[in-house]
C-alpha cells in the first residue's frame, strides 16, 4: 500500500487542519473544540511523483479518564505502529506543555523517524518562540501554520524524503459508504467488513464525528469503505455534528454502492426513510443492511423483507440483507452484493437489447417513444426520444424504468432515464 504517514499531537493543536491543507480538500472535519477527531482518518497526498498516505487522528490523552478516551489512544498507537513516519505536531501560542513531553517519550518508545512541526506559527515575528521546543528532543522543530499555508512547501519534501516506495499495487475499483442514524452499528460493521478494529465503537450516540475511510483488498482490486457519521434529522444536528454530517452526504454522493444500516429493534424510521431518498437522489446503488438481527425473536426473513419493502417503496430496486455486525451474521454476503451492484453501475446494453423492450412497452397516444439509446453508465442512463416529452407523466417514466428491469434485473441499481 502506499507510504503512511501518522500526525501525532494533543487536543486541538491543529491536526485536522494540516491534514485538509495537505491534501487540498477539506477531509477530516475541523471545529473549536479540543477532542473533535476522535477515529484514524487518512487521506492520499501525491507530492514530486510520491503517492503518501496521511492519517489524521485524536488528540493524545496520556491518562485516559474514560473508556472512549482509552479508544482513542489505542487508535493512535496503532496509527504510529503502522506508520513508515510520524508528525508530531504542537503548537506555538500554548508553548510546550506537560502532554508534549508525554507524547515525546510515546514516541521514542515506538523507534519511527519523527518530525516535529510547531503549528500556528503565522508570522515571522513568532517563530522565537519555538527555540523552547528544542526541550523535547524530537530534533530541529519546523515553524508551520496549518491554517494560512505558511511553511507547508518546507514540510511536504520532509515527509517525503526516504520513504519505501508503494509496497502493493493494486487498481482501486468499488467506492462503498455505510450509512444510516446514529448508533445503529455503522462503525461495528465497517470493522467487520474490514477485518480489523479502524472505527471506534462506543454505546454513546455520535461517536464517530468524521467520514472515515480505509482500503482493503477483495479478489483482485482495492475496494474502499467508508464509515460515515450518523444523520440525524436536521434540527437535532448541533454544532460539530453539523459539519460530519456534510462530510457523510458527500460520501454517498461520491461512492458507488451505499449500504444503509437500519437498527432492526426500531424497524424503519422516518429517519431512515429521510437517507434512503438521499442515497436515491444520488444515483448511489443501494443495500438496506437490517442490523443487530440476533436481537429479534421469532424471526421471518420473508415476512420482514415485505415490510421493509412497504416501507421504502420508493426505492423497490433496493437489496435487502439482515444482518448481525456484532456476531457477523450474514455480513460475509455484503461485499459480493455489492460487488454485483458495483458491475451492474457499468454494465452497457447494446442497441438491439433496448429496443426489443421499448417495442413490448404500451405508449401513451400522446407520448410515444420514437426511439432510445444508453446515453451513460455509472449508474445506467437511458435517453428516449419521444413524440411530444412534455406531456411525459411521472406514472410512464415509473411504468418504463419498472420495464427495463424487469428485463435486465439492475438489483439495487439507480437507474437516470431522461425524455427528450
Amino acid at each position: 500500500m502506499k507510504p503512511k504517514i501518522a500526525i501525532v499531537g494533543r487536543r486541538n493543536v491543529g491536526k485536522s487542519t494540516l491534514v485538509n491543507r495537505i491534501a487540498r480538500r477539506r477531509i477530516s472535519v475541523t471545529y473549536d473544540l479540543p477532542g473533535t477527531t476522535r477515529d484514524r482518518i487518512s487521506a492520499d497526498v501525491s507530492f514530486e511523483g510520491k503517492s503518501l498516505s496521511v492519517i489524521d487522528t485524536g488528540g493524545f490523552i496520556p491518562f485516559p479518564a474514560s473508556p472512549l478516551e482509552e479508544k482513542v489512544k489505542q487508535e493512535i498507537e496503532k496509527a504510529v505502529l503502522e506508520a513508515d513516519k510520524v508528525l508530531f505536531l504542537v503548537s506555538a501560542p500554548e508553548g510546550v506543555m506537560a502532554a508534549d513531553f508525554e507524547i515525546a517519550d510515546f514516541l521514542r518508545s515506538k523507534g519511527k523517524p519523527v518530525i516535529l512541526a510547531v503549528n500556528k506559527v503565522d508570522a515571522k515575528l513568532q517563530e522565537k518562540n519555538i527555540l523552547e521546543f528544542y526541550e523535547l528532543g524530537m530534533g530541529d522543530p519546523l515553524p508551520i501554520s496549518a491554517y494560512h499555508g505558511r511553511g507547508i512547501e518546507d514540510l511536504l519534501p520532509k515527509l517525503a524524503l526516504d520513504l519505501p516506495s508503494s509496497l502493493l499495487k493494486l487498481p482501486e475499483k468499488m467506492k462503498i459508504v455505510i450509512t444510516g442514524g446514529p448508533n445503529v452499528g455503522k462503525s461495528t460493521l465497517f470493522n467487520t467488513l474490514l477485518g480489523e478494529e479502524r472505527s471506534i465503537v462506543d454505546n454513546m450516540s455520535g461517536t464517530t464525528r468524521d467520514a472515515i475511510a480505509a482500503s482493503r483488498q477483495y479478489k483482485d482490486s482495492l475496494i474502499t469503505l467508508v464509515d460515515s457519521v450518523g444523520i440525524r434529522r436536521r434540527g437535532k444536528r448541533k454544532g460539530v455534528e453539523k459539519q460530519g454530517v456534510f462530510s457523510s452526504l458527500r460520501s454517498i454522493q461520491d461512492s458507488h454502492v451505499a449500504i444503509l444500516v437500519v437498527d432492526a429493534t426500531s424497524f424503519i424510521t422516518q429517519q431512515d426513510k429521510h437517507i434512503a431518498g438521499i442515497i436515491k437522489d444520488t444515483g448511489c446503488g443501494i443495500i438496506v443492511a437490517i442490523n443487530k438481527w440476533d436481537l429479534i425473536p421469532d424471526k421471518d426473513e420473508m415476512e420482514w423483507g415485505e415490510g421493509v419493502r412497504r416501507n421504502l417503496q420508493f426505492v423497490p430496486y433496493a437489496d435487502v440483507l439482515f444482518i448481525s455486525a456484532l456476531t457477523g451474521y450474514n455480513t460475509n454476503n455484503i461485499l459480493p452484493q455489492a460487488s454485483r451492484i458495483y458491475e451492474q453501475r457499468f454494465r452497457q446494453l447494446t442497441l438491439r437489447e433496448l429496443e426489443e423492450v421499448v417495442e413490448r412497452m404500451e405508449h401513451p397516444q400522446k407520448s410515444s417513444i420514437l426511439s432510445a439509446f444508453q446515453s451513460g453508465v455509472d449508474p445506467p442512463t437511458f435517453t428516449f426520444r419521444m413524440e411530444d416529452a412534455s406531456s411525459v407523466h411521472f406514472s410512464f417514466k415509473r411504468y418504463v424504468e419498472n420495464r427495463l428491469r424487469e428485463a435486465f434485473g439492475f438489483e439495487g441499481v439507480s437507474l437516470r432515464l431522461v425524455f427528450i
